[in-house]
């Protein structure tokens, strides 16, 4: 697990370095203000390039367990959920560049609706007392 903590953390500098970069071309302020549109994506750049750094600080000081030697199971329930998410967030992005807002809503609504009904009818709303 400690080459793939490594490596992620890695990809996430790259990534938020160039996206810290991107926003720093965005457009000056707005009269009278004083922050324009590239400072959200900046903060949000800086920190992903701190957790980064904190996640690949932790792995190196971390001692290794028994348990790491275990490969990912790329099969599991765990990763098959990731892979859902994963596909409906590339389905949000692809329709959001071709649809627009309004009807990425609609859909987000939709799909955020019926997951509700799901967990509602699989797991209930509340919890019971022990």
């Amino acid at each position: 697990m400690k080459k793939y903590n490594l490596g992620m953390s890695v990809i996430l500098i790259v990534i938020s370095t160039a996206m810290l970069k991107q926003s720093n071309t965005y457009g000056s302020a707005a009269k009278g203000t004083a922050m324009g549109s590239g400072v959200w994506p900046g903060i949000l750049a800086v920190t992903m390039i701190i957790l980064a750094c904190v996640l690949a600080v932790e792995t190196l000081v971390q001692k290794r367990d028994e348990k790491e030697t275990e490969p990912i199971q790329f099969c599991s329930f765990g990763m098959k959920r990731i892979y859902v998410l994963a596909g409906i967030c590339l389905v949000f992005a692809v329709l959001l560049q071709l649809l627009g807002f309004f009807s990425v809503a609609a859909w987000t609504a939709i799909t955020i609706t019926i997951a509700f009904l799901v967990i509602k009818a699989i797991f209930g709303l509340r919890v019971t007392q022990e």
